[in-house]
């Protein structure tokens, strides 16, 4: 969008890019003090967030791995636990019904 000849009204340092009104306009320009403030705030607010939805992944990653090796363990406790009563079973000369 190009216009010749329009004369900018209001010259804004509003990180908010807004107008002294309080909304944004076409009569308002925003200085590069308020852009860059404006795109460090919507960086910063960009990677808060993508922090916390990494942060939740790797939360979600660890409880499922937890889950999982109580799972084996458990399962290798059991499995251990038939060994040991079919060995014990055996050597009192008799068998093991599990």
């Amino acid at each position: 969008f190009s216009t010749v000849g329009v004369q900018l009204q209001e010259v804004s340092n509003d990180a908010n890019l807004i107008s002294s009104t309080g909304t944004a306009d076409g009569n308002t320009v925003p200085t590069q003090f308020a852009v860059k403030a404006f795109v460090e705030a919507l960086v910063a607010a960009t990677v808060l967030l993508l922090q916390g939805y990494a942060d939740d992944a790797v939360q979600a990653s660890a409880l499922t791995l937890t889950n999982y090796i109580d799972a084996e363990v458990l399962s290798a406790r059991n499995d251990l636990t038939d060994y040991v009563d079919a060995s014990i079973a055996v050597l009192d000369g008799g068998t093991y019904t599990g």
